[in-house]
Formats: structure tokens, sequence, C-alpha cells
């Protein structure tokens, strides 16, 4: 292999942006190193693992798991790549497949405590908090005892912790780390954001804002409400009704049919998917990337901003038929991996496919389109208070997230006012309305997909499907009203979130 130092400098540089969680950026760089010398990126095994990791952090699945396996082909008993692997596996659901690559991997390293708490992390992912307690105990133990400054364990004993009770347990266990000048900011962030979940949870909401707002402070990105709301206008003023009544459309006959559940990220997208999901006929896919890929396809100039069907004209019917063929194709390699490759139904719960309903409208003429809806303040809030990775830079701060949802509520105004034009049906469901009345909230839904009813929509929490988002212990739970009117309780403290959401300078 030889030596240059630019790409040796850029793929220093790339990893860098890696550990601070800067996946996009690492991206690039690693797409320039792959240009320059291909043959060098595709047989280095820390290239590979470094490329898989961002993939996988920015929702592109499919090249993640292969560059994943690629690095263990390179390097077989590289547990740290197994692990991330299984992590994957994970978040679109496929349970066996993670179990094999964490039970290798333990096998390869038994006492690897990277290993052992992701493990821990699966069994919890099943709903099995006994035996992820179990697994987690003697690594809780040894840092109690001070013989352990691995902060690894103590963040997944934090989420076990929220599901059984035992928060200040858990706090008084992360305490020990807030002093550690060691800690990387990824694990810096990870740390304040667990004490923000068990203060919220034990009622102390002037510390749990402290510790939320400090993670978000680590995880903050640059972010410009003023250019995003220009884009949103554009894309507003691109849909008129004429051009959603003249916009192409696939004529390719879709093999099942596809519901799109969508909404701002925490207004219950996961609540109406799961209900769905739990019908005999229905497979939930939960968040895919497919229509994005689309806009970015139609929108090769958007650079660092998201891609936006800003352009009508750009449609037409070969490539609607394309696009369409791909997501299929897609979709049905998701339902083959959750083993329930025969529903005739399957949902789409990508949350910011609301940017992209003409192209769901173009692709899939007549779609069903589930929208749900969330009290502003408690929806913004729920996702200052959650890590979502990926291309969220408006949610690190609460004025740019009023902002963003102000501007969200006015397209989706927008997408109703024409949805005759384009051909879709919106169902706007209620987050507290799903909560306060589920039966008639899940039967709507049920209807509105084109289902018959079956009762198993009411007991989504104990039906075995994947459920892989940032409320996933939430849905394995029944109904709760715990998360209505949340912001009541931190009203002090989000003067800028309502100013956004109002329109107002930033105080």
């Amino acid at each position: 292999m030889h030596f240059n130092p630019q790409i040796e400098q850029m793929i220093q540089n790339a990893g860098k942006h890696a550990a601070s969680g800067q996946w996009t950026q690492a991206l690039a760089l690693l797409d320039q190193v792959r240009v320059a010398d291909p043959g060098y990126v595709n047989n280095d095994g820390d290239i590979q693992l470094t490329a898989a990791i961002c993939l996988n952090a920015v929702g592109r699945h499919r090249p993640a798991e292969a560059a994943f396996l690629r690095t263990i082909e390179l390097k077989p008993k590289f547990v740290h790549a197994r692990v991330e692997l299984a992590q994957l596996y994970s978040r679109i659901g496929d349970d066996g497949r993670a179990y094999e690559q964490l039970r290798r991997a333990i096998e390869i390293e038994p006492e690897n405590s990277y290993a052992i708490r992701q493990l821990a992390n699966w069994h919890m992912d099943q709903g099995d908090y006994e035996t992820a307690d179990k697994i987690l105990s003697p690594m809780v133990a040894l840092i109690r005892a001070g013989a352990s400054s691995d902060p690894g364990p103590a963040y997944i004993f934090a989420r076990l912790a929220l599901a059984t009770g035992r928060e200040q347990e858990a706090y008084d266990l992360l305490e020990r780390f807030t002093h550690n000048p060691n800690l990387a900011p990824e694990s810096r962030r990870i740390l304040f954001r667990r004490m923000g979940e068990l203060c919220d949870r034990l009622g102390r909401y002037g510390e749990a804002f402290k510790h939320f707002t400090a993670s978000q402070s680590i995880a903050a990105r640059p972010y410009d409400p003023d250019a995003h709301s220009k884009r949103v206008d554009e894309l507003i003023a691109a849909w008129t009704p004429e051009a959603a009544r003249a916009v192409a459309k696939a004529t390719i006959q879709a093999s099942r049919r596809v519901v799109f559940v969508l909404g701002m990220p925490r207004s219950g997208t996961s609540l109406a998917e799961r209900i769905v999901g739990a019908h005999p006929e229905a497979c939930a896919c939960g968040e895919q990337q497919g229509i994005g890929r689309v806009a970015a396809a139609l929108d090769p100039a958007s650079g660092p901003n998201r891609p936006l069907a800003v352009n009508p004209a750009a449609f037409t019917q070969e490539f609607a038929d394309r696009a369409t063929e791909s997501y299929g194709a897609m979709i049905r390699g998701v339902q083959e991996r959750l083993g329930d490759a025969a529903a005739s139904l399957v949902t789409d719960k990508q949350p910011y496919n609301f940017f992209h309903i003409p192209i769901i409208a173009a692709m899939f003429p007549g779609a069903k389109i589930i929208h749900t809806v969330r009290e502003p303040a408690d929806a913004c809030l729920s996702s200052y208070f959650q890590f979502f990775g990926g291309n969220h830079p408006h949610s690190h701060d609460l004025y740019n997230l009023g902002r963003f949802y102000r501007d969200y509520e006015r397209l989706m105004a927008h997408w109703h006012s024409i949805a005759d034009d384009l051909g879709v049906s919106i169902l706007d469901v209620t987050y507290s309305d799903i909560v306060g009345d589920l039966e008639t909230s899940a039967r709507a839904i049920v209807e509105h997909v084109g289902l018959g009813w079956d009762d198993a929509c009411l007991r989504f929490d104990r039906v075995q499907k994947a459920a892989r988002t940032a409320s996933n212990d939430q849905v394995r739970r029944p109904i709760y009203t715990s998360s209505l009117d949340r912001a009541s309780n931190y009203e002090s403290h989000i003067g800028p979130l309502r100013a956004g959401l109002a329109g107002q300078p930033r105080p």
C-alpha cells in the first residue's frame, strides 16, 4: 500500500468528523478518498468501518451493511465492527442477524464490554428487561466499586432504569462521570441526555432542562432558519394546483399498497404505524429513506440543504416509473428481512416525508397518507430531549425548532389545500386523540388505509413486530398519558421556543 499524505490527511479528518457526530462531512471526505484511490478504500478495514458507521447514522442502511460486511471480511475478528453491524440490524428490525453478530463478537472476545452491553440492549429491544439486568449487573457493580471508568454500561443501565422504575439509582451511577475530563464529546453528550431523561422522569424539571441543554450544545450544528423558510417558500410556490394536476404519474402497478405515516418527529408517528402494523395483513417497515433519495435525484443542486422537489417539470413518467420500481424492490427487501413478505400493505414511517408529498403522489397515485399532529410545544420539546443523529440540525436549538415547526405547519396546510389536485388522501391524526380514545382513532386509521377492522390493532404493544425508533421502549408499553402537556413543566425555560413558533425574532 502506498502512502499519500493528502489522502491520509483526508482520512484522519474524516475520522475526526465521525468521532464528533459530523456524519455527512465525514462521508464527503471519504467519497473524495474513494475517487482518488478506490482500491485503498475498498481494502482498508478501518476506512470501511468509519464509512459504515457514518452511513448507518444517516439512515443509509444498505450501503452501511455492505461496508460493515466488507470490514468483517477484511478483519473477521474485528469485534467492534460486528457490534456496530448488530446495532444496524436491530435498527432495521432484523433481530436474528443482530443477535448472531453479537453472539459471534462475544465468542471472539468473551470479556468485551461493548459487545456485552449491546447484548443487554438487544434483550431490551425484545422487552426482556430481566435478562438485560442480569447482563448489566456485573458491569454496573464494577463502576460502583470504582473498578471501571467505562461509562458505556451506565448509559445502557439508564435505559433499563427508565423502563423499570430505578431512575435515581441510574442517576447516581451516571453522576460519577460528570467530572471526568477524559470523556469524549460524543460520550459526554450521551451522559447529559441520559441524566436529563432521568431527571425528567423524577420530576426534577429544572435539572433535566440543564442536562438536555448541555447535551444539545455539544451536538449543535450550523442551521439557518431563514434560509430554510425560503426553501419552503420555493416549494409551496412551485406546487400550484395546476402543477399538481399536471404532474406525471407512475404507470407501474405496485405489488403492495404503501401507506405513508408522516409528521414532525415525536408527534405520534410510531403509535400510528404500530396500530397499522399490528393488523395481520400489514407490515410496519419503519423509517425508510427511499422517498428522500428520490428527492435528492430531483434536486441535485441542494448541496448541504435538504433536497426538495421544487421543479415539478423534473417529474416525467419515465422517472416516476423508475423511482417506483426501485422503491418497490427496496420495500420488498425490508419485508423479507422482517419475515413478513406476504403482507399486502406496508407502512413507511419516515416523518420528514411531509416535505415530499408530491413525490409520493407521482409514485403512488391515490396514496393514503397518515399525518400525525401533536401540540406544537410538546412535539418540539420532545424532539429537543431526544438525539436523533443524522440530518436534524434544527433540533439542537429551541428557537430553531420553533421556526422549523412553523414552516412544517404551513407546508402541511398547503399540501392539504392541493391534496385533491395531487390525488392523495391525507388523514390527520392527533396524538392526544390516540392517547385519549385509542379505539376511535385506531378504527379511523384502519378504515383510512383500506383494511378491515381487526382487534389486534388495539393490542399493538403485545404484537411481536419490529419497533426501532426513538420511541422504541414507549411503543412497547400500553397507551400512556404522561407525554401530554409536557411543555407545562418547562414553561419558564422555553421562551425561545415560543418565539420561534410565533415567528418572532429570537429573544
